[in-house]
């Protein structure tokens, strides 16, 4: 069935009058004597009766008649849905999030993505091991995770920055200080997450001391980033952590 040939069935269906249907729709009456005769073929059955004054719907015209507004109402909604998803807009997408990304600019980006479109949104959360993992399995469509992807496989795009803060007890000296130099923390003890949790801030924090010269106390834990705020105020050291 053409489904372009239901509009012309609604207009003529209405006016019974080939001449003032073709005339509405923009259309020779040929033309439209052509497309009410395809959509009768295809449906093997006939929806007009012919007389020398007039046509008149038959019982399966007027059944057509009452469904045909609805099918319109789906074919317009379909075609709508479907620019939709070919916009990436509409249907399911399975999100992992790191940890601490939960807060603040990543929550934000989704409740705004959740009001500005019709996709119904998966979300997990993960450590970015897991979230490669899970893309490289089809599990995900997408990660939002911390630190350069080495994957050749998978495509990536950096949204945006931030600055490593120290996080310092309430009393601390160095909380007087507008910025610290890697040198401030020689006497310090530095709390970093466990690379297992955290690979890419723990490599990148000791890697990037090292490359200044600089070695520190270091000890590792298995806790949420929130969680080292914890350890901080327990007094177990400093705590270097992403500003967000």
């Amino acid at each position: 069935m053409e489904l372009l040939d239901w509009p012309e069935f609604e207009v003529l269906a209405a006016e019974l009058n080939f001449r003032r249907a073709a005339a509405q729709l923009r259309i020779s009456q040929p033309s439209l004597t052509r497309r009410i005769r395809r959509l009768e073929n295809r449906v093997g059955t006939y929806r007009f009766e012919r007389y020398p004054n007039g046509i008149r719907l038959t019982a399966a015209g007027e059944l057509f008649q009452r469904r045909a507004p609805w099918f319109s109402r789906e074919l317009s909604q379909l075609k709508a849905d479907l620019a939709k998803a070919k916009e990436g807009v509409l249907g399911r997408l399975a999100v992992s999030f790191f940890t601490s990304l939960s807060s603040d600019i990543c929550r934000r980006v989704l409740q705004e993505f959740r009001q500005l479109s019709d996709l119904e949104l998966d979300l997990c959360e993960a450590s970015p091991h897991q979230q490669i993992q899970a893309l490289r399995q089809g599990r995900i469509d997408l990660a939002l995770t911390v630190g350069p992807i080495a994957d050749i496989d998978l495509n990536s795009e950096s949204l945006w920055g931030e600055q490593l803060v120290a996080v310092l007890p309430a009393d601390h000296g160095l909380g007087a200080k507008d910025a610290l130099e890697w040198s401030d923390f020689a006497d310090e003890r530095l709390v970093l997450r466990a690379p297992n949790q955290d690979h890419w801030v723990a490599t990148y924090i000791t890697g990037l001391a090292a490359s200044e010269g600089h070695t520190f106390d270091i000890a590792e834990y298995s806790a949420t980033r929130e969680n080292m705020v914890g350890l901080v105020r327990a007094g177990f050291g400093i705590a270097l952590l992403p500003e967000s």
